[in-house]
């Protein structure tokens, strides 16, 4: 273990192994120690304190070997059972390996000091192992939780919190610790220090120190040492030597575990390495059989199926690990299959195929429940037919019955009609003398209201008087004057009316004297009733009108005297008597008016009543008919009942006959459908296993590949299963089992390319489990990501962006999808509890931890993760938590995309038209989809009679209809897009060209750091092609400038109609000119096409060319020729890797004598490797040819330019392509001017002759968002050139549009503003040497993203860097790859041919400058001396120092210089007439510049 636990590799532990098998056999012979060697099955040597059981460990357990695999399982599983009981359960499969590991974790955590370093790739297990082997020991296990703001301070408070618990309380603590933690370098200095000796410099004040020697006082004491300050501190470190143990959990994948481990020796040397190496195939099938086990669509546990699913599960990991291996090795692309891919394989098998299952077997019950439903309906409808014809007659005679009926019912009806006709008449009658009676009652009535105050005032002066006032007045012998004649006139009024007046014969007053009146009032009492009830008397018609009249002839007489106010004096009671007889005759009078009209209302009312007995008996009647005829009324209501339910039931019939009929017609097609899809699925469900464990592994390992390794993937897991006799499909498809057509056909509709690899990077993403993470340099992923999550609620943010963990928190929160955007290659750890899924249960609810917070996890939320780079390094714990998906353009994808393009640019109305159809087949596909589900869902949810249910018949006639109506529709279209197709397709040659252009660009990355370029520049640049040689006509913008400038000056409303009717027009003929349709056919189209594809690969090798080193021009010209010859099948690809390799046959014959003086061995067998080829075969064997006519090779090997010379006899027949073979093998440096020569022969000159840098017709090619990438050379300096286009369009430093910042230290703010600024405005800026501020590169790539969004028009921005030196390499990461992609890259450097450099010489004059000297003669034979010299000078850079003391950089300056000297001199010498001083001249330039 102390030697065999180091080793990085599982051949050096079996090389290990076995020298220590024959060392132990040698030095211990007695013993046999083979059986821990042996190959096959060797028993476990472990060694371990928990030998006796967790319950034994307190006081050190005791260390001794467990006897075998099984008593070690015992142990540690019950171990396990007890930590999952008191933690958070970790559901773990203890194979040998993993036991093994917790023994050695365990036996290094009970030393002092003993800290484990557990290396391994994420996800093989090590924290896992690492919390068992702690509990195991019985130590608590601490972890440090990092969160937005960690830092040094909060990690010294974790480290004291553990220093306490070790230290002061001396508890065992086990600190695990990854590498994914170390988010601050610096904290690896106090981790340093705690491994080497337990004492942090810095970790405590004094203060604190001061507290902890207090603390562990009595410790020390007890321990028999003398309790001096620095005994006490020494005891707690030694405490913490003995009870703190870390456990380091590191990857050594990439160079940062050996970057560390220098710096921080004790990382290394005071640690015990733990090497988790690969887990072992058994292991893996162990933990699959466990996972698995109760799987029970697998089968019995003994069949056959199930055995091979489970031998697959170890064999696509192993199998997978191989191809990310070849894929690292041959595309240097970083792919990981961890046992953290291996679990979350199982978790999705476990998952999908239940799924799989049970969404058949539903689909199985639906679609025979339809099938049920459709043939009893069949059934049914003859059925029908009988009862309809049984209803038919009952209907009839209930019918005749119900006539008759009808026609007594309607005689007596006219009856009743008649009398009630005259019923009304009365009745009328009687209103109209209602109405009399009413209108008289009301006079009447009226008439009496105005006598009511008379009254109340004559009862209100009675009211006053008491029987006491008239026993007084009474009393009276002789009353006072007018009294008696008050009296007398009462005693008139009551005369006949009160038996105490008495009367004669006529009814008068008999004794109308005082002593009558005495008389009268001889009882005051009842007098005063008397006069109470005289209104009485008034109203009912009693009171002779003889008594009023004398009454009043007495008040008449009397004058004013008769008043109240005349009596008052007098006599109260005469006063009273007095008011009371004034107003009774008052009212009196007012009655005997009334009285006429209340005579008329009796007699009114008499004849009213006799009206109404009249209408009385009429009503009697009319009610004894109406009674008469209600009851034939319901006989004949019942009778027509009866009738219209025999008719009812009998349409009923009819309808119910009418929908069965409908029913049938409506789903017979899909009857035979659904019929045949119930007969295959009891085939599927057999293959659904082995189809979905395929899927699975799809899903689980191959996202991260490019096409070629995913199919190579696929076809290792089918022949497998197939070996295995696991049932599969007849062609099993991934992408068929993960997506259906119409999810894909959605997907299309969001924004994702329909080629088949962007499809499964969809479905692999929709089904994963993990959270997914997209390898997306052309950015295609993602915008299919922001239109697909868009209503939802999609929240973007990005790594170390101020509100990431807001953004995090909400999304969390409200279960909304998150997008964490351009990526680099590391994860924030932070995050890493989200990223990883790792939850904590809280009740029923799932949290997960944010840094410091605890955040309830929706099952709603999603998380998106996307990069920008085009081969990032994920590291395995990335990788394992992640399910990686490559989302980089493919080249058949590519190619329908740049068809459409160049379609769209060449017949505008073919690419309008296709693009509206397969939108339109998008839709109907989802369509047709959703109906097939409604008419099942709609069948299945029918309760009861379905033929009853005629909204249901109705909805799947109507859903029926309208899927008849797609799939017309789905013909058509197909039919037209097939037409669309066949035109399209004869310019994909165009199309084909482009991708494979493109993708030798993303293959340039591996030549040069700098040569990265984006999709979105590559398209513009086809564009640019393609639009530079159209046959449509250029539009003319007149119109539209004429508008846009009219337009603002209407103001009304009137005139603003106008402008818009005009804007219509122009956008009309708009439409009009780009509808424009030039349609070429047969020899004409072909010889477009041919232009075309010429014409974009020029372009894109123009495009290119300007930013490579000169090195590399000859290079990737020849790269993309020798593409162009493989696709078009002119070439092998056999041929062209032996040219480019040249590999040397394992087993050539031996050279012969001749050969061997002008022939190295290697080249010899090189020859015997083009003898395989077949264009090598026709002149005889090469060998025996250069050993028979040596010479005569010999002769052309010593050519000067053998590659235009004559070959010899044997091989003279060779054409130009292969006589580079010959070359490439044995005169390599002649091999340029022959791939020089053979370019120029296949595409032309121009491909060579490469034009110098025009600074201005870049410009025109460039936008706002693409800034300039200049490559920096020895002598090369843009900046001349930068401003001088400047000033041409007025933008110049003078006037502030330019700036022009040389990077360095505490210019990166300055750098940032003056950009916005420049963004904002519409400005340049110029920001150079951007090669030293590495660490301010990502800021500069996402200020480039923010102006985006803004900036102006005229807005450009210039970057200059140095490439990567020599120390660093030519593939270092100088620049972040999203600047190199958006920028267009200029490498102006010197070339090395002297024909481009007198070219170049020659473009640094302008004709102005030449046409301003005054001796042009002069001036232009000197100058051509003077470029031919300085080409000469520049392309010797080449040879390096060679000839020379050194290697010496002149540059472009030093030419312009000596031009402007030669210019001046001239001038002079014809201004003042003298002869030109050549010599002078000749010094300056030899001996001073150059």
């Amino acid at each position: 273990r102390g030697h065999g636990d180091r080793l990085v590799s599982v051949t050096d532990l079996k090389k290990y192994r076995g020298l220590a098998a024959e060392l132990s056999k040698k030095m211990f012979g007695k013993y046999n120690f083979q059986k821990f060697f042996q190959e096959k099955n060797p028993e476990p040597l472990v060694f371990a304190p928990f030998s006796k059981g967790i319950s034994e460990m307190d006081g050190g357990g005791c260390y001794d070997r467990i006897a075998g695999y099984d008593r070690l399982s015992e142990l540690l599983n019950g171990a396990l059972n007890e930590y999952n009981e008191n933690n958070a359960a970790m559901d773990l499969v203890l194979f040998g390996d993993a036991m093994c590991h917790v023994g050695k974790i365990c036996r290094i955590i009970m030393s002092t000091p003993g800290h484990p370093l557990l290396v391994g790739v994420g996800g093989s297990g090590r924290q896992s192992l690492s919390r068992l082997s702690s509990y195991t020991c019985q130590y608590v296990t601490m972890m440090i939780v990092i969160s937005g703001n960690y830092g040094m301070n909060e990690l010294k408070g974790d480290l004291q919190a553990m220093y306490t618990k070790a230290g002061v309380k001396d508890e065992g603590v086990m600190f695990l610790f990854t590498d994914g933690q170390i988010t601050n370098e610096k904290f690896l200095v106090y981790i340093n220090d705690l491994l080497a000796s337990g004492d942090i410099a810095d970790l405590y004040a004094s203060d604190e120190k001061d507290a902890i020697r207090n603390a562990v006082r009595s410790g020390c004491k007890g321990a028999g040492i003398q309790d001096t300050p620095e005994n006490l501190w020494m005891f707690f470190i030694g405490r913490i030597r003995k009870n703190l143990h870390m456990s380091l959990c590191f990857s050594p994948v990439g160079d940062a575990m050996r970057s560390r481990a220098r710096k921080f020796p004790a990382l290394v040397n005071c640690t015990v390495i733990d090497w988790f190496q690969p887990w072992p195939m058994d292991a893996l099938y162990n933990v699959g059989t466990k996972f698995l086990g109760s799987i029970e669509q697998l089968g019995p546990q003994d069949s056959p199926v199930r055995a091979g699913i489970l031998e697959f599960m170890p064999f696509s990991f192993e199998s997978s690990g191989s191809v990310a291996l070849k894929f690292m090795s041959t595309e240097r692309r970083y792919a990981y299959t961890t046992p953290k891919s291996f679990l979350e394989l199982i978790k999705l098998y476990t998952t999908m195929v239940g799924q799989k299952v049970d969404a058949l077997e539903d689909q199985k019950d639906r679609l025979s429940n339809g099938l049920t439903k459709l043939r009893q309906t069949q059934e049914d409808v003859k059925a029908l037919e009988e009862v309809l014809k049984e209803k038919a007659v009952i209907v009839a005679e209930k019918a005749q019955a119900a006539d008759v009926f009808a026609e007594e019912v309607g005689r007596e009806k006219a009856n009743v009609q008649a009398e009630s006709e005259k019923a009304n008449v009365e009745a009328a009658n009687c209103a109209k003398i209602a109405a009399d009676v009413s209108a008289q009652r009301t006079s009447c009535e009226a008439d009496l209201e105005k006598a009511v105050p008379l009254v109340k005032t004559a009862e209100a002066a009675l009211d006053v008087l008491d029987k006491k006032d008239f026993q007084e007045l009474k009393a009276l012998s002789k009353p006072p004057g007018g009294v008696d004649l008050v009296c007398e006139a009462a005693m008139h009024l009551l005369a006949g009316l009160d038996p105490a007046v008495e009367v004669d014969k006529k009814g008068n007053a008999k004794d109308p004297s005082w002593k009558g009146s005495v008389k009268m009032m001889n009882a005051p009492e009842k007098f005063l009733q008397s006069l109470k009830d005289f209104k009485t008397h008034i109203n009912e018609g009693n009171v002779p009108p003889v008594n009023v009249e004398k009454a009043r002839k007495i008040k008449d007489g009397m004058g004013d005297d008769f008043s109240r106010s005349g009596m008052s004096k007098k006599s109260g009671a005469a006063a009273g008597l007095c008011e009371f007889i004034i107003n009774i005759i008052m009212y009196y009078d007012v009655v005997i008016q009334v009285e006429p009209k209340r005579q008329a209302l009796r007699e009114a009312t008499e004849t009213l009543n006799s009206a109404n007995e009249k209408l009385a008996a009429v009503k009697e009647l009319v009610a004894e008919l109406e009674a008469k005829l209600a009851k034939l009324m319901a006989e004949f209501d019942k009778a027509m009942r009866e009738k219209n339910e025999v008719m009812a039931e009998a349409a009923k019939c009819e309808n119910k006959l009418n929908m069965a009929q409908r029913l049938v017609n409506a789903l017979s097609a899909n009857g035979t459908i659904w019929e045949a899809t119930v007969g295959r699925a009891a085939e599927e469900l057999v293959v659904i296993p082995g189809d979905t464990l395929v899927a699975c592994s799809f899903a689980s390992y191959v996202g991260v590949f490019t096409r070629q390794y995913r199919e190579a993937c696929v076809k290792n897991y089918i022949d497998y299963l197939t070996k295995k006799g696991v049932p599969l499909g007849p062609k099993p498809d991934p992408l068929a089992v993960l997506a259906s057509e119409a999810a894909m056909a959605a997907w299309a509709g969001q924004g994702l390319p329909s080629d088949r690899v962007s499809c499964e990077n969809g479905a692999i993403m929709t089904n994963s489990q993990r959270w997914c993470l997209i390898i997306d340099p052309q950015l295609q992923g993602i915008v299919w990501i922001k239109n697909k999550e868009s209503d939802n609620g999609l929240q973007i943010t990005r790594m170390g962006h101020s509100k990431m963990l807001n953004s995090f928190e909400v999304s969390l929160d409200q279960g909304k999808p998150i997008l964490v955007e351009n990526m680099a290659e590391t994860i924030e750890a932070v995050i890493m509890p989200v990223v990883s899924r790792n939850t904590l249960k809280r009740g029923n609810k799932k949290v997960v931890k944010l840094g410091d917070k605890e955040i309830i996890l929706k099952d709603s939320f999603t998380l998106y993760m996307q990069t920008k780079l085009s081969n990032p390094h994920y590291p395995p714990e990335i990788q394992a938590e992640t399910t990686v998906i490559n989302f980089t353009v493919t080249e058949d994808g590519l190619e329908d995309q740049l068809l459409f393009l160049v379609v769209k640019l060449e017949r505008p109305d073919l690419a309008k038209k296709k693009s509206e159809l397969i939108q339109q087949q998008n839709e109907f596909k989802v369509t047709l989809a959703q109906l097939e589900a409604l008419l099942l869902e709609k069948l299945a949810n029918a309760e009861g009679d379905i033929l009853d249910d005629t909204e249901l018949i109705l909805s799947l006639e109507e859903a029926k209809k309208t899927s008849d109506e797609v799939k017309e529709k789905v013909v058509f279209a197909q039919e037209t897009e097939a037409k669309i197709n066949e035109t399209s397709e004869f310019y994909r040659p165009v199309g084909s060209r482009g991708s494979l252009l493109f993708f030798l660009l993303c293959d340039l990355c591996k030549m040069h750091t700098f040569y990265k370029y984006s999709l979105d520049a590559f398209v513009s640049v086809v564009s640019r092609a393609v639009t530079s040689v159209t046959l449509r006509k250029p539009k003319e913008p007149k119109k539209v400038e004429e508008v846009q400038e009219e337009a603002p000056k209407e103001e009304d409303e009137e005139g603003s109609d106008e402008d818009e009717d005009a804007q219509e027009e122009v956008q009309e003929e708009e439409e009009e000119e780009e509808e424009e349709i030039i349609e070429l056919e047969g020899k004409e189209l072909t010889q477009r096409v041919v232009l075309l594809g010429d014409i974009v690969t020029y372009f894109v090798v123009t495009y290119t060319r300007r930013g490579l080193l000169d090195a590399d021009k000859l290079t990737v010209v020849s790269m993309t020729l020798f593409k162009i010859l493989l696709r078009s099948g002119k070439v092998t690809p056999e041929e062209n890797l032996v040219l480019i390799r040249a590999p040397p046959d394992p087993n050539p014959p031996p050279i012969p004598d001749l050969a061997k003086t002008w022939l190295t061995e290697t080249q010899w067998a090189q020859i015997k490797t083009l003898e395989n080829l077949e264009a090598f075969k026709k002149g005889g064997k090469l060998l025996e040819s250069l050993e028979q006519d040596s010479l005569g090779w010999k002769r052309w090997f010593t050519e000067e330019k053998p590659e235009i010379a004559d070959l010899p006899r044997s091989v003279r027949e060779l054409g130009p392509y292969h006589r580079m073979f010959l070359l490439r093998i044995l005169r390599p440096d002649r091999l340029g001017a022959a791939l020089t020569q053979f370019i120029t022969d296949n595409l032309g000159p121009e491909y060579i002759d490469q034009a110098p840098f025009d600074m201005e017709a870049t410009y025109q090619e460039s936008t706002r968002i693409a800034p300039f990438f200049f490559v920096l050379f020895p002598g090369v300096d843009p900046t001349p050139t930068i401003e001088a286009l400047g000033r041409k369009l007025s933008i110049t430093e003078a006037n502030g549009r330019l700036v022009n910042i040389s990077m360095g230290q505490g210019q990166e703010q300055v750098a940032l503003h003056a950009l916005t600024k420049a963004a904002r405005e519409g400005g340049w800026i110029m920001l150079q040497n951007i090669h030293l501020m590495q660490a301010w590169l990502k800021d500069l790539e996402r200020a480039l993203e923010v102006v985006e969004e803004f900036s102006h028009e005229e807005f450009r921005c210039f970057l200059t860097s140095e490439p990567p030196g020599a120390m660093q390499g030519r593939l270092w990461d100088l620049i972040p790859e999203p600047i190199l992609q958006r920028c267009i890259k200029v490498a102006d450097e010197a070339p090395s041919d002297l024909k481009s450099n007198l070219r170049r010489a020659y473009s640094k004059f302008s004709q102005e400058s030449i046409d301003a000297c005054l001796k042009p003669k002069e001036f232009k034979a000197t100058l051509f001396a003077l470029c031919f010299f300085h080409s000469l000078i520049s392309g010797r850079i080449k040879f390096g120092a060679q000839g020379w003391s050194k290697k010496y950089p002149f540059n472009d300056g030093d030419l312009t210089i000596c031009g402007e000297v030669l210019k001046n001199y001239l001038n002079n010498a014809e201004a003042l007439g003298t002869e030109v001083p050549w010599p002078d001249l000749r010094y300056i330039f030899g001996e001073i510049m150059y």
